[in-house]
């Protein structure tokens, strides 16, 4: 009994600091820049520079939109996490 209770406990502080952890990796973006041709470069790549530099700021653009959905759900958490405590706190006293 005293072993089951041991692994519970090891489970459940495992999958603790695996929550407090989670935001301190942050991924950045995978987006590449394109590279400016040269002076006497085609006009075929002076194209494609182009196309490539609006792929970038779609990719960016993408990216941050991704990162406001998710600090959304982070606050929105923390304030559920908040409101819970008041409750709990107002039932509690």
């Amino acid at each position: 009994m005293q072993i089951k209770l041991q692994i519970i406990i090891s489970i459940f502080l495992f999958s603790l600091a695996q929550n407090v952890l989670a935001d301190r990796y942050v991924l950045r973006h995978l987006c590449f820049k394109p590279e400016k041709p040269l002076f006497m470069a085609s006009f075929f790549q002076h194209e494609l520079y182009k196309k490539d530099v609006e792929n970038y700021k779609d990719c960016i653009d993408k990216y941050i939109k991704v990162q406001k959905r998710a600090v959304t759900a982070h606050e929105n958490a923390m304030q559920e996490a908040a409101d819970d405590l008041k409750k709990f706190d107002k039932y509690n006293k």
